[in-house]
C-alpha cells in the first residue's frame, strides 16, 4: 500500500497539471520525472520505511522512552490473540496474520510487510513447544483464511 502513495499522488498532480498546461513539453517533461520517481519510489519504498522505522527505534531507545512497557503479554484464543501491554490491548483476528516467520532468537507475526507481532524464543521451556507453537499459529492462520 505504502508503495503507492508517492505514484498514486503524482499521477494525480500530472492529470491536474494536463488539465492546466498548453505547454507539450513541460507535460512530457513533468510526466518523464514523475515517472522515474515513481518508479524509483515503488522499488525502494519497503526499505525506505523500514530503516525510518529502525532509526526512529533506536532514537526512541536512546532518549530512554521505549514505546512499549516492560511486560508484555499476549493470549491466544480460539479465533485471535490479543497483545496487552500496560497502556493498550491490541485482538488480532489469525486471518490477518501476513507472514510468519522464525529468526534465531525470535517468531514474527507479522500483520503488514513493517509490523509484526515478536515473540522471543526464551519464552518456550523448550525446542518441542516453539515448533508446536510455530504449527499452531500456522494452522490457525491457514483454517481461518479458509472460512473466508
Amino acid at each position: 500500500m505504502a508503495r503507492l502513495i508517492i505514484p498514486a499522488f503524482l499521477s494525480l498532480f500530472l492529470l491536474i497539471f494536463w488539465f492546466n498546461s498548453k505547454d507539450t513539453f513541460a507535460l512530457v517533461g513533468t510526466a518523464f520525472v514523475a515517472t522515474i520517481i515513481s518508479v524509483i519510489w515503488y522499488f525502494r519504498a519497503e526499505k525506505f520505511l523500514i530503516n525510518n522505522a529502525k532509526s526512529s527505534a533506536k532514537k526512541i531507545a536512546e532518549e530512554g522512552r521505549l514505546p512499549y512497557g516492560e511486560e508484555i503479554i499476549m493470549q491466544f484464543e480460539e479465533d485471535f490473540f490479543i497483545d496487552i501491554t500496560d497502556d493498550i490491548e491490541t485482538k488480532v483476528k489469525y486471518r490477518r496474520i501476513d507472514k510468519i516467520a522464525a529468526g534465531d532468537s525470535a517468531a514474527y507475526l507479522y500483520i503488514d510487510y513493517d509490523r509484526a507481532f515478536i515473540l522471543p524464543f526464551s519464552v518456550f521451556d523448550d525446542e518441542r513447544q516453539k515448533v508446536l507453537f510455530l504449527n499452531y499459529i500456522k494452522y490457525k492462520k491457514d483454517s481461518d483464511n479458509l472460512k473466508d
